[in-house]
Formats: structure tokens, C-alpha cells, sequence
């Protein structure tokens, strides 16, 4: 079934984008699911949880698969290619560039404090799947099958984070 915006320059065997000319969405949204991998690979809290660990593998890695990226690459410069809109795409560019540097500085915290901060863990899962949301609403234009891989990162986040 052929999804909004397959005429518009989408491919499901785009090539994975690497080294220059990778785009800049693509690399921010690269270093963004990495983030969120590391964040995520922390114990669970719950034993219940640890049946959702090869959901939450299987999601993150069909995150980042090289069509994953590729499409968001082509969706979101499509929308700063747009003369009414570069300043929504640039917004949602900045909140995926934000959040590897946010857990790293929780990072930084935590390793001064020497106590790990489970709070701030939560908060960053949220922000993580705002950054899901963000980009499953933004991008209008990503075919649906791609914008389905971001509603099932999602709930891989809310599932871990306890919502």
C-alpha cells in the first residue's frame, strides 16, 4: 500500500546516509536514537519489564535502520525546502539535536554526584518520546509504515518509563 508522500521522492532502499552529504536530520536523528539506546539500556526497575526487552531491541534498531533514516532525511528537507516552512523543521531539527546532549549532561550529574538520579532517567524517557511525537507530527509528508516505526518507538518509551 503505498504511503502519503511516495511521490515525493521517498525509497525504501535509499541507501543509508554516511559521511558527508548525510544530511543534517539524519545524522541528528542517528545520534538521537543512540541517546535513547543508551538511556534505555539500564536495568529495568521491574522484572515485568524484561519481557519487553526484545520489543524495545527490535524498535530501536527499525529506528535506525538505514530506510528509517533515509526517509526522515528526505521528509524533513522537504519541509525546510519549503518557503512557509523552515522554521518548524529547524525547531524539530534543534529538539533531536538536544536530547543526545541532555543525557549527556545527566551523565556529567550523575558521575559528580556519584548517585545515579532515576528521576531525571524518567524525565529524559519522556522527552524522548516527545521527540517521537514531535517528529511523527511534523513530519506530515513521511509515509505512514515510517510514521507507524515512530508511534511504536513511542509506546517502547512509555512501557519503560512507566506511562
Amino acid at each position: 500500500m503505498p504511503g502519503k508522500g511516495d511521490d515525493q521522492g521517498y525509497d525504501n532502499n535509499v541507501p543509508y546516509p554516511s559521511g558527508e552529504g548525510s544530511g543534517e536530520f539524519a545524522v541528528a536523528w542517528v545520534r538521537f536514537i543512540g541517546a535513547l539506546r543508551r538511556l534505555l539500556a539500564e536495568p529495568p526497575s521491574e522484572r515485568a519489564l524484561d519481557a519487553f526487552l526484545m520489543l524495545r531491541d527490535a524498535a530501536l534498531d527499525a529506528l535506525e535502520s538505514p530506510g528509517m533514516v533515509a526517509n526522515l532525511q528526505v521528509s524533513w528537507s522537504n519541509l525546510h525546502g519549503k518557503k512557509e516552512t523552515p522554521n518548524p523543521a529547524h525547531l524539530l531539527l534543534l529538539e533531536v539535536l538536544a536530547f543526545p546532549v541532555a543525557l549527556d549532561l545527566k551523565d556529567a550529574e550523575e558521575k559528580a554526584s556519584k548517585e545515579p538520579k532515576r528521576s531525571l532517567w524518567k524525565r529524559l524517557l519522556g522527552i524522548g518520546g516527545t521527540v517521537m511525537d514531535s517528529t511523527h507530527d511534523i513530519l506530515e509528508d513521511l509515509p505512514w509504515h515510517w510514521k507507524a516505526l515512530l508511534k511504536g518507538g513511542k509506546e517502547v518509551v512509555d512501557i519503560f518509563r512507566g506511562e
